[in-house]
């Protein structure tokens, strides 16, 4: 199974849904509304079948983000680092002080590293990668920037997909959160319900370092949080 999507996709991939799923009856997982009120605007889940090079027929999951909506919320970055934490990834974004040095205020993106992952194997299914659409822009990552200190304006929001687009010197990165409720019923209702979070809205040499910072994280994550083809059920 591979999830998709038209630009950098990160998400929990159907392995996840299957693994919840795993011991508990079908009028368990029935008795879930297909579609919870609140659980945020759905896109399309479309699915495929892929026959690989050794004859093994697998399931593809595709989501078309261009009809997710875009979050209301925004938030300009002109810092950014990762931490690995017990619970997860945290992508830090803030703002900087002007003269007496510091954030003004800071932005806390909690993931977890089957999200962190999807997206990166997103980015580099993209063809050309967003590397190398900078590289001939003559764009290159910012020198490393470490953030030691919480402003007093901090807030943490949580997420599980993110969408980057770039253009030149200006990026942006759509973050989305899914539910396990709308996971577990996205295979019926071939659709998925996507909470828009928050546009975070940067420069594109910064996302260029957040994504090597990105990769240097996932070095220490389990294989288990990549993502998988899975055969088709028979």
């Amino acid at each position: 199974m591979n999830l998709q999507g038209v630009a950098a996709l990160s998400g929990p991939s159907d392995t996840l849904k299957r693994r919840m799923a795993k011991g508990i009856t079908s009028r368990q997982v029935m008795s879930i509304p297909p579609l919870r009120p609140g659980e945020g605007p759905t896109v399309d889940l479309m699915q495929h079948r892929v026959v690989q090079v050794n004859g093994q027929t697998v399931q593809s999951f595709a989501i078309d983000l261009r009809s997710a909506p875009v979050p209301e919320r925004k938030y300009l970055a002109e810092a950014c680092d990762v931490r690995r934490r017990p619970s997860g990834v945290a992508l830090l974004f803030g703002q900087e002080r002007f003269g007496k040095g510091g954030l003004r205020s800071l932005l806390v993106i909690q993931m977890s590293p089957t999200g962190v992952a999807r997206y990166l194997n997103s980015m580099d299914e993209m063809n050309p990668s967003f590397e190398v659409m900078a590289r001939a822009a003559g764009i290159t990552a910012e020198p490393g920037v470490e953030i030691l200190e919480e402003p007093a304006q901090t807030i943490a929001l949580g997420a599980t997909m993110i969408l980057s687009a770039l253009s030149n010197d200006d990026a942006c990165m759509d973050f989305f959160k899914t539910s396990p409720f709308s996971l577990a019923t996205a295979q019926q209702t071939k659709k998925i319900a996507m909470e828009p979070v928050v546009r975070v809205d940067l420069a594109t040499s910064l996302l260029l370092a957040l994504v090597e910072k990105l990769r240097r994280v996932a070095e220490s994550f389990p294989k288990s949080a990549f993502p998988v083809e899975l055969p088709e059920e028979t």
